[in-house]
């Protein structure tokens, strides 16, 4: 099994990332840690971010590795979420594990723009399985309700509509071959908002009695952090769509 991205040191600011792999011979040294990887403790292999030049400026300084998790030098920390779960996401810390020159994907310092393309993808409703989940959730609760619907549900139910229609045009845009670019961002906030309001409308019908729908809500919670907080989003939608930036 291979990981999810190991943007390591610095959370959803990638370009401020303080991981480092440092050159010894055929090999890089890595000295670091990253928290909030994906299923990192059944990882066999990770793609890692880390910096290989220190003075370069600090978007052109970053590579990329394939990295096996099998290793002296790798301590695997299950991280708790609020609703119980422990086996989703882990910290990874990195105290002297090696990885050969050869595993570098790319050039030296081309770490930051195969991370753009990576996230680009992970932030668009790119499949419809983000709002047939929505979607079928918003049905078992209108399912639960008897006379008239929490006026969350009725959000929800709205919201998780206009997602499923948002999502059909997007594939439709990439069969044309379009790219979006920071576009990903904006879809990334749809989609924090929808998931936050169904976990809203789970807790209004089925209260804190039902473990399943509290779950539900506790976990839409992570929803504007997983994936590049939404702080982060809005930035990048300031500076790289709508030029608010200096």
């Amino acid at each position: 099994m291979v990981s999810g991205l190991l943007r390591t040191g610095r959370g959803s600011d990638l370009a401020s990332l303080t991981t480092t792999a440092t050159r010894q011979g055929d090999h890089y040294v890595i000295h670091g840690h990253k928290i909030w990887t994906s299923y990192s403790d059944v990882a066999d292999w990770c793609l890692l971010l880390a910096r290989t030049d220190k003075d370069a400026p600090r978007h052109r300084g970053i590579s990329a590795f394939i990295i096996s998790m099998h290793q002296p030098g790798i301590e695997q920390r299950p991280l708790r979420m609020i609703n119980g779960v422990t086996t989703e996401f882990g910290q990874v810390l990195f105290d002297g594990a090696t990885v050969p020159a050869s595993q570098m994907i790319g050039a030296p310092g081309e770490g930051w723009a195969l991370a753009m393309t990576v996230v680009g993808h992970e932030r668009e409703p790119s499949t419809l399985g983000y709002s047939a989940r929505y979607g079928k959730l918003v049905r078992q609760l209108a399912g639960r309700v008897h006379g008239d619907a929490p006026e969350e549900l009725a959000w929800a139910a709205v919201q998780t509509e206009m997602l499923r229609l948002h999502v059909r045009r997007r594939l439709s845009e990439q069969l044309d071959g379009v790219s979006h670019g920071p576009e990903g961002s904006l879809d990334k906030l749809l989609m924090t908002w929808v998931e936050q309001s169904v976990g809203h409308a789970a807790l209004a019908v089925g209260g804190a009695d039902d473990p399943d729908l509290l779950s539900a809500y506790l976990y839409s919670r992570a929803q504007s952090v997983m994936g590049g907080t939404a702080q982060i989003q809005k930035n990048i939608i300031a500076g790289r769509i709508l030029g608010l930036t200096e």
